[in-house]
């Protein structure tokens, strides 16, 4: 017959459970809060990203516009630019939206929204001396972010002085 004491035990006791689960869980609990931070984290450049790509494309496309432009026209939040060509192409500027609507004989036919962050404002200006636009995107509490401004007509004038001789 054998002793009770040299038999091994072939299962964990109840106490040795709790331990490694309670420690487990501590582990687990430390490692999804670093996920959790690296994800938000992840998520907010993912925003400024897009916000800058936006606004970037957005800068790009109206200084285009308003240098190809022969003339244009300041309302309140919005501008229209006359082409060359008879088309109009309209910037309104609508909160944290600006809409870029090209119309050809009271035709849209083509639209483009740009969705800055909505804590951002756009607005739009005219300055007379020399003939300006202005497009400045700003954060709610007054910052200017990013001001766009083009002359008008600019793209025009450089094709005639290299057409003339």
């Amino acid at each position: 017959m054998k002793s009770l004491r040299t038999i091994k035990p072939k299962a964990f006791t109840l106490i040795e459970l709790v331990v490694v689960m309670g420690a487990g869980s501590v582990v687990m609990m430390l490692a999804i809060g670093s996920v959790h931070q690296a994800m938000t984290l992840s998520s907010q450049s993912r925003q400024r990203a897009d916000h800058q790509r936006v606004a970037v494309r957005l800068a790009s496309e109206f200084r285009q516009d308003v240098h190809r432009a022969v003339k244009a026209s300041v309302a309140t939040q919005s501008v229209l630019l006359t082409m060359p060509d008879q088309s109009v192409v309209n910037y309104e500027s609508n909160g944290y939206r600006v809409i870029r609507s090209v119309t050809r004989e009271d035709v849209t036919t083509h639209q483009d929204i740009f969705k800055l962050r909505e804590s951002y404002r756009s607005s739009l200006e005219s300055i007379e001396n020399p003939e300006r636009v202005v497009l400045t995107v700003s954060t709610d509490i007054g910052k200017i972010e990013r001001r766009i401004a083009a002359v008008l007509g600019r793209r025009l004038s450089h094709q005639l002085a290299e057409v003339s001789p």
